[in-house]
């Protein structure tokens, strides 16, 4: 008598890197995926000033940061774009003992968006 397992799906990691940033997305699970979004070339200037790893001038920043968001959505991905002020991220890392780099600012953009959508369902 043979036993046969039962095959799970195949999971597909994509690999995106915003910001410096790289965010590993398992698209195998249903998540609400973030990323910190820079509505204009002064919110990111703001952002670079907090952040040293940041050295990408703007233009460069929103060519890349468009094509790779396009290029998830082909795969189904759609990140949802957080605003975030670049203080506030300061004193979030600071309390947090965390440092003003990419993998922080992945970690706050889910935490920021939270926070969104409780401020606009009240």
């Amino acid at each position: 008598m043979s036993h046969r397992m039962a095959r799970r799906p195949a999971r597909r990691m994509i690999k995106l890197n915003l910001r410096g940033a790289v965010l590993f997305l398992d698209n195998s699970r249903m998540e609400f995926h973030c990323t910190l979004w820079f509505k204009d070339e002064s919110t990111y200037l703001a952002f670079q000033k907090v952040c040293p790893d940041m050295r990408s001038p703007y233009h460069e920043w929103l060519q890349r940061a468009t094509e790779q968001l396009r290029q998830l959505s082909l795969h189904g991905i759609n990140l949802n774009k957080v605003e975030a002020d670049a203080n506030e991220f300061a004193v979030w890392c600071k309390i947090n003992s965390r440092p003003t780099d990419g993998a922080s600012r992945s970690v706050y953009a889910p935490i920021k968006f939270h926070e969104t959508r409780k401020i606009s369902e009240n």
